[in-house]
């Protein structure tokens, strides 16, 4: 009986062990549930159309595609969601959680610099009124995060990964650079706007994948500005350095620039371009010390309170356009203070446009030339190795360098083969320097010289040692409104903005 009693107390004991044991991993399993309940309210599934131009042919417009991705509630008819999503978008549908049919929506802001687009729906559609999400400023290197997605079929799903790291760095669609969360172990493809969250608080949304197993996220302090920025419902952007910057840990370099041997810290200013943050007070040459109280390092860190060392770029984006940054630096072998105001520029200002989203290019055709606005789709679409030098090293060393005197580089893209044009057949990627001999200055300036010719020939001198281009004018109107339409169905001789027209 003892031996029974014995024997029976162990086993129970066994039990209680094994039940207590169990006991949490209950709780983990019905964690993602429980979240999954709480967000549903929030998410959306997202259907957008999209229509491009073509590059080259730029009357035309390629074939429109499809793409779906996932929205999260920030007001309760309007979502956030990546904004290299919606590039050249047609139509948008949203399908909110517990809604059956598509609701329409448009975009209200777009924000490529930080891949963010804010869309707001048809409100007198939609069945009931989302629930929006707070993000949370956390960090913490190693944790596991846990994302969720609104799936087309009105199924929440969800997915788990580890931050891996931190970093600042630009994307492929824009030219600035944010900070962002590097994610590893991701248990399925993440990239088009799902719910990141940290302890059940949302953190970030989906940005972009690497691979099958990693991705990125924009992070809540990012959402943040890029939401706190449209409140008063002017949004003017992230502000973005004018300048550009290498390490200064050569001590020869260091002495030459006047700096005591005694401060090791600041980074070298390489360039200075004449648009954004720092353009009017900069000097290429400069030592900065610090910002705002943050002191550089050589290679251009700052020690951040949460994430260690540090580009200073946030230094910069956190700011609202028109705030002051006090920066502390060295010029001229003498140490000094300079007030720079936060700014930002539109592409649109840039000699070389980094993105023509959602545009029909510029350009202008006469007697079968074919002249673009020069920009980096352009460039980009030739494909690797394939651009001029010339076109090249506009792109990499005169991209922001747009003046009073030249907002725009023309180039002859290729020439449509004609009888009257034989001869030219293989011109292609040559920039125009002067139409009718006035030096031009933009595409659209080009467009009114060309129609204000009384003259018999048009005369485009190009960049280079290439002859001089000589069109009979009676001619290239013929070609134009007759021939090109009926044998090649080009109906659209050039579209040109007028905004910058001398």
């Amino acid at each position: 009986m003892r031996n029974i009693n014995k024997y029976g107390l162990a086993l129970l004991a066994v039990c209680m062990l094994t039940l207590s044991a169990c006991q949490p991993v209950a709780k983990i399993e019905n964690a993602s549930v429980d979240l999954s309940d709480k967000f549903k309210v929030s998410m959306a599934y997202v259907e957008v159309t999209t229509y491009p131009w073509e590059t080259f042919q730029s009357w035309k417009q390629g074939d429109p595609g499809t793409s779906g991705g996932y929205g999260i509630a920030v007001a309760k008819d309007e979502i956030i969601y990546p904004a290299n999503k919606v590039i050249d978008a047609t139509d948008i549908k949203v399908k909110p959680f517990g809604q059956d049919d598509f609701v329409k929506a448009s975009v209200k802001i777009t924000d490529y610099e930080s891949n963010l687009a804010l869309l707001k729906l048809e409100t007198e559609k939609m069945a009931q009124p989302m629930v929006p999400v707070e993000f949370y400023d956390i960090y913490k290197k190693g944790a596991e995060v846990e994302f969720f997605k609104l799936k087309s079929n009105g199924v929440v799903d969800s997915g788990r990964a580890f931050i891996d790291d931190h970093q600042v760095s630009g994307i492929s669609i824009s030219y600035t650079r944010h900070l962002y969360f590097k994610l590893a172990n991701v248990s399925q493809a993440l990239s088009s706007g799902e719910i990141i969250t940290l302890d059940g608080k949302p953190i970030g949304m989906g940005s972009w994948s690497s691979g099958s197993n990693s991705g990125g996220i924009v992070v809540a302090k990012v959402i943040n500005h890029f939401l706190e920025d449209n409140k008063d419902g002017v949004y003017k952007g992230f502000p973005t350095p004018a300048f550009s910057t290498t390490r200064l840990i050569d001590p020869t370099m260091r002495r030459y620039l006047g700096v005591p041997a005694e401060i090791k810290n600041g980074c070298y200013v390489t360039n200075v371009n004449p648009i954004g943050t720092g353009a009017d007070v900069l000097k290429k040459g400069d030592v900065i010390l610090a910002i705002d109280g943050k002191e550089l390092d050589a290679y251009g860190r700052y020690m951040d309170p949460i994430f260690k060392e540090m580009s200073y770029y946030p230094l910069i984006t956190d700011k609202q356009i028109g705030d002051n940054i006090k920066f502390e630096i060295y010029r001229d072998g003498k140490k000094m203070e300079l007030d720079v105001t936060a700014a930002n520029f539109k592409v649109e200002e840039m000699l070389i446009d980094y993105y023509t989203y959602g545009k029909q290019p510029e350009y202008i055709i006469t007697n079968g030339f074919v002249f673009h606005k020069l920009t980096r789709p352009y460039v980009t679409a030739q494909g690797a190795g394939r651009a001029l030098p010339r076109i090249e090293g506009y792109l990499n060393d005169e991209s922001y360098k747009a003046t009073k005197d030249r907002q725009d580089i023309v180039v002859l893209t290729f020439t449509i083969p004609l009888p009257t044009n034989r001869g030219y057949q293989n011109y292609s990627q040559l920039v125009v320097k002067n139409v009718n001999g006035t030096k031009i200055s933009n595409i659209a300036q080009m467009d009114q010289l060309l129609a204000e010719n009384k003259e018999e020939f048009h005369v485009i001198q190009f960049e280079g040692n290439y002859p001089d281009l000589v069109i009979p004018v009676a001619q290239a109107k013929e070609i134009d409104t007759m021939y090109l339409p009926k044998m090649y169905g080009i109906k659209q001789m050039k579209n040109i903005e007028k905004s910058k027209v001398n």
